[in-house]
Formats: structure tokens, sequence, C-alpha cells
């Protein structure tokens, strides 16, 4: 006959908080330090080029070159008729901070003069940049490269890029790329109002810069070094799963009086447990009380053989209907334009100085 084990209460207790303690990474105390302001001012970047050697090694199908502080970049070489020879780096490494020069030079095996190839473009994967902790950019690099050709650039390929550097810390950008500069090693729209990605590794307390007035899609994705965000007064809007995967973040200092647009989805859970700290007096446009309305009831079309009489009075009260959900939406928006703030628990009204 076989014997069974059973386990108390209080065993079972503390087996499933050892299982919970596992789960819920140690979280920091919340930070004190003051609040503080960054200028919108791009970073004023110029590129301090490495020399790059001449001999070159297979890495599979692709070549690496070695420079001479100590980097290496491993590129796809293409041949374009419009474009010319231009590289596509698909993997990097060798030093914690990366130059992406303009070019990549080879000499040719048959004439023995030089080769040039203008590098366009970043097509990493896993794995193609450990290490690394700090990029910066060319501003001729012009796109991104997905199944033989080259794309536009755009705030997703950048994203995509920078969330393929898991040891980042700086990414920087040299003056006069086409729609995008860098403030403070994160990368902004040039327009200076939009903040497209923040590297993964940046530590302690982020603060965005002053005249941002939206967080777009996966900025803050997997930052689980950052304790804390502090989004200043001109934002108006945190798009989707923009602040998600943060697992030390325990503080969001939110500037705007008026709550910036939300989704429900702009915070992850980890993002909902931090203290969030709101101007005094805001409460009422961050938390709103929901209106106490029902939602207006379309009318029912008449069929094809009704009257004139019949169908005057649908169109009179379709039109009463429009009318109606028109001003039930303009009283709900204010209810929900900040649903991302809803599942907050912690929230302290305070002074920002």
């Amino acid at each position: 006959m076989k014997k069974f084990a059973f386990l108390s209460l209080s065993a079972l207790m503390m087996l499933a908080a050892s299982c919970s303690d596992k789960d819920e990474p140690v979280r920091p105390p919340v930070p004190t330090e003051p609040v503080i302001t960054v200028p919108s001012v791009a970073d004023q970047v110029t590129l301090d080029l490495p020399e790059q050697s001449y001999d070159y090694e297979i890495d599979g199908n692709n070549y690496r070159f070695n420079y001479s502080n100590g980097q290496y970049l491993t590129f796809t070489m293409e041949d374009d008729v419009e474009l010319g020879r231009y590289a596509i780096i698909c993997k990097m490494g060798g030093a914690s901070d990366i130059v992406i020069p303009p070019t990549v030079k080879a000499i040719g095996a048959e004439s023995g003069k030089e080769i040039v190839w203008e590098i366009r473009g970043l097509d990493l994967y896993d794995g193609g940049a450990e290490g690394v902790k700090k990029v910066t950019l060319s501003k001729s690099v012009i796109g991104g490269y997905n199944k033989g050709v080259l794309g536009a650039l755009n705030a997703d390929w950048l994203r995509t890029q920078i969330g393929l550097m898991p040891d980042l810390e700086n990414f920087e950008i040299e003056n006069g790329l086409p729609g995008f500069c860098s403030i403070n090693g994160a990368v902004y729209t040039s327009d200076l109002k939009s903040l497209v990605a923040v590297p993964r590794m940046k530590s302690g307390v982020f603060t965005i810069a002053e005249n941002t007035t939206t967080v777009q899609t996966h900025a803050f994705h997997y930052c689980n070094k950052l304790t804390g965000i502090t989004f200043p007064a001109a934002i108006k809007e945190i798009a989707d799963e923009a602040v998600i995967y943060n697992d030390m973040l325990v503080l969001l200092n939110m500037e705007p009086a008026e709550a910036p647009l939300t989704s429900a989805t702009s915070f992850g859970r980890m993002a909902q447990t931090a203290e969030l700290r709101i101007p005094a007096g805001s409460k009422p446009s961050y938390f709103p009380e929901k209106p106490e309305l029902e939602i207006p009831v379309a009318p029912i079309e008449p069929p094809e053989d009704s009257s004139w009489e019949e169908y005057d009075e649908y169109l009179r009260q379709l039109a009463a209907y429009n009318d109606a959900m028109e001003e039930y939406n303009k009283v709900m928006s204010v209810y929900t334009r900040p649903i991302g703030f809803r599942n907050f628990k912690n929230v302290v009204e305070t002074t920002f100085e």
C-alpha cells in the first residue's frame, strides 16, 4: 500500500510565499532625489572615426572588418542600380563603445584598388551586439534591411535595432540624420516632440526632455534598470505599451496638470504598482468620476415601403441621435482620456519644483 504525505496549512503557506518571491523581483526603494529638467536640445554629436583595417574575415556569408578602437563590424555587402555599393551591419562587438562610420573599404582582389561601400543600415539579430554599451550612429544610415530590400528609416526600425542590444546604455545620433536625433543617449524625433526609444540599460531615474509631447509605443520596452521616469508638463499622449516590462520601476513623476491621453495598456503591471506622483489638485483629471450617462440608442430604419412621413420622422430621430452621441462622447472623453492611470493605487499629489 502506498503512503501519502500531507503538508500542514502553515507549510503550504510558506511554499506559496517562496514561489511568490521567485516570481516578484526585489525592487528598490522609491527614489527621493528632486525632479530635474532636461532641456529639449539634441546631443551635439560628431563622429570620432576609428581607423579601419582593410583585412577582413569571412563570418558566415558576411564580411567582418576590425577597427583601431577594438570594435568589429560584420557587413552584408550589396550592389544596387540606384544606391550603388552599400553595406548593412548585421553584427557588432569587440568594444563597449561602437562608432558606425559612413563607409567601409576593401581592396579589390583582382584590381588591387580600394572599393568603398556606403553603410546604409542595420539588420542586427539576437546576440549580434552583446556587450555593446554605447553606439554612435552615422547620419549616412538611411534605413533597415528586410528580405533583401533597404527600407525607409522609421521609428519602428530604430526601436527594433535598439531592442536587440541587451547591454546598451546610450544610443547617440550624428547631427543631420533625417527625422531623428538623440538627447542624453535616447532617441527622439528631430522636431524634439516625440520620444522614440530608451536603451534597455539606462538606470536610475530617466527624465524625458521638457518639450516632448508624445511617448511612443515601446519607448521604455524592457528598461529593467530604471527606478523612475519623469514625464514633463508638455506631455499630451502616452501610447500603447509605452512603459512595459520594467521590473525595477517604483516611481512615475507625472508633471502635466491635465492627464495625458493614455490607453488601458500604456503602462505594464510593474509600472502600475509604482508610486504615481501628480501635481497638487490634479487628481480629478487623472481619476475622474464616471459620468452617470446612458449611451443613446440609435433609431431603427423604417422598411422600404414606409411613407415619406415615417422616413422623415426617422431622419429627425437619427439627427437627434447623432447629436446625443456627440455630446455623450464629449462627456465620456473626460473619463476615458486618462484610462491608463485607472489601476494605479499608490497616488501622491505633490508640488513639482
